[in-house]
C-alpha cells in the first residue's frame, strides 16, 4: 500500500509538472489528486523537491540503461544495413522521446527552463548536449569501420539529430499525442533517414533500400 501510495504521487506529480510546470504545482494539489491528506504525503516524501528529486533520478536511470543498450547492440554490428539504421532513428524517436515518462519530463523542462536556470541547463543537455555528443560518438565509431564515408563526425552529428528535434517540436512538445500524428512523424523521419544514409553510407552504392510506410 505505501509503495503504490508512493509511485501515485510521483505519477501525480509528473503529470502535473508537465502540464503547468514545477513551480506552478502545489504539494496540496498533488494530495488532492492522489486523494491523501497532505500531512499523508510528507509522510512519503518532505517536500515538493524531493518528488523531484525522485523522478530526475528515475529518469536519469532510463536513459542511462537506453544508451547503454545502444552502444552494447552497436559493438555487435557487422554491417549496417539501411532498413537497421532507419529502424534504429526510429526507435529512439517513438520508443524514447515518445516514451510517456521520458516525454513528460521533457515537458516539464521546457516549461521550467524559463524560471529555473537548473531546469534550463538539464533541458539543453538532455535535447541537445547528450545526443549530439553520443551521435557524434556513433559517426566517428561508423567511419572508423568503414561503413560511412570520410565526413566530418560533428557535422554529421548535427544534420542527422536536427530533423528528430523539429519533428518533435512540431507535433509532440504539447497537447496530446495522436496516433494519426504519429504516422505523419514517422512518414516524414523515414525520409530524413533514408536521404542520410543514401548520402553518407558507403553501402548505399550497393542499392542497399528500405521502405517506409
Amino acid at each position: 500500500m505505501e509503495r503504490g501510495t508512493k509511485l501515485k504521487i510521483q505519477e501525480t506529480a509528473l503529470d502535473l509538472f508537465s502540464q503547468r510546470g514545477y513551480s506552478n504545482v502545489s504539494i496540496r494539489e498533488i494530495g488532492k489528486i492522489v486523494g491523501i491528506k497532505e500531512s499523508t504525503l510528507y509522510y512519503h516524501f518532505k517536500n515538493k523537491q524531493e518528488i523531484y528529486d525522485v523522478l530526475l533520478s528515475e529518469f536519469r536511470t532510463l536513459t542511462q540503461n537506453i544508451l547503454k543498450g545502444f552502444q552494447q547492440e552497436l559493438g555487435r554490428v557487422a554491417e549496417i544495413q539501411k532498413a537497421a539504421f532507419v529502424d534504429a532513428g526510429l526507435a529512439y524517436f517513438f520508443q524514447y522521446l515518445l516514451e510517456n515518462t521520458v516525454l513528460k519530463f521533457l515537458r516539464m523542462l521546457m516549461i521550467d527552463q524559463y524560471t529555473n536556470k537548473e531546469a534550463a541547463q538539464l533541458y539543453q543537455l538532455l535535447m541537445f548536449e547528450n545526443p549530439l555528443e553520443h551521435n557524434h560518438q556513433v559517426f566517428e565509431y561508423l567511419i572508423h569501420k568503414k561503413y560511412f564515408k570520410q565526413e566530418n563526425p560533428e557535422y554529421l552529428a548535427l544534420h542527422y539529430f536536427s530533423p528528430f528535434f523539429v519533428l518533435f517540436q512540431r507535433y509532440f512538445a504539447t497537447g496530446e499525442v495522436r496516433e494519426e500524428i504519429k504516422l505523419i512523424a514517422k512518414h516524414e523521419l523515414c525520409i530524413h533517414l533514408n536521404t542520410f544514409y543514401d548520402t553518407y553510407s558507403i553501402s548505399s552504392a550497393k542499392g542497399d533500400k528500405y521502405e517506409s510506410i
